[in-house]
């Protein structure tokens, strides 16, 4: 075996880990914590510079609500720690909230959600494969 690598979320960070431990090339353990988490991510992008859109993390409806204000209307709410779309869904005011919040949190294991502000525009995916020689897209 020459390496490894996950691309199904959950399975990232143990691939990431049995890779490491096996001394086989791969995105490394740390590397796939950071970018299975929704949070950790943005957190980790800001510091390195990378523009992103406005983010609030909350564990209740009231932080939500407070995130919901400085962020300000239409933004996404999503659990940090799901992959699939799973308990992601756009809020437009406050009084969708409750319920999007509800759906966000009830599908994190881990009780945090992010809201963050939307962007009107196309999705673009971009996904880069390396080898030893240098990246193919």
């Amino acid at each position: 075996m020459r390496g490894c690598d996950g691309w199904d979320g959950f399975a990232c960070s143990t691939v990431a880990y049995v890779a490491e431990k096996m001394g086989l090339p791969g995105i490394g353990y740390e590397c796939a914590l950071r970018i299975s988490n929704k949070l950790q991510c943005r957190e980790h992008c800001r510091k390195m510079g990378f523009p992103i859109p406005a983010f609030y993390q909350a564990t209740s409806l009231e932080e939500a609500r407070e995130g919901a204000k400085e962020i300000g209307f239409p933004l996404v709410i999503k659990p940090t720690d799901t992959m699939g779309a799973r308990g992601v869904a756009k809020v437009n005011d406050f009084d969708e909230l409750p319920e999007k919040f509800q759906n966000a949190l009830s599908n994190s294991t881990n009780g945090v959600v992010i809201l963050e502000k939307f962007f009107h525009g196309r999705r673009s995916t971009l996904w880069v494969f390396c080898r030893i020689s240098g990246p193919r897209i």
